[in-house]
């Protein structure tokens, strides 16, 4: 299954506590507004040293359950490969940087091309998706 990530700071502790695989990880977007590479690391440090403070669930950001180098090093290879995606830095979208239906969740499934061509692979994934239509 791959992944599209919500927020920064929920993110990065969703992947140090595990619960999704980096490999996982289509991108990631975020309410994160910087220019180059040091700031966003200082903006990764600052979740790291003190939460999200605007957050009604700040435990949501703690970063510091795992050692500042191992945050750093996830942070930068997110970055590195193109997968921190900042729409504020291309348009002035306030709140609106997500469709709204998607803004409490921290990780979006992304639904997989069927690239299977045995019969009843394909049977099955032309009526999830038959099923997926009617239910929506």
């Amino acid at each position: 299954m791959m992944y599209i990530g919500t927020s920064l700071g929920r993110c990065l502790r969703s992947l140090l506590m595990d619960e999704v695989s980096e490999d996982d990880v289509l991108l990631l977007i975020t309410r994160t507004q910087t220019k180059d590479y040091e700031s966003f690391l200082t903006i990764v440090k600052q979740y790291y040293e003190e939460g999200n403070w605007s957050s009604h669930r700040p435990e949501e950001y703690d970063l510091a359950v795992k050692p500042w180098n191992e945050v750093e090093e996830l942070a930068s290879r997110l970055y590195k490969s193109g997968k921190i995606h900042q729409p504020r830095n291309f348009a002035l979208l306030g709140s609106q940087f997500i469709h709204p239906d998607l803004k409490d969740d921290v990780w979006v499934e992304v639904s997989p091309k069927n690239r299977n061509t045995t019969p009843a692979v394909v049977q099955a994934y032309e009526q999830y998706k038959l099923l997926d239509s009617l239910t929506k």
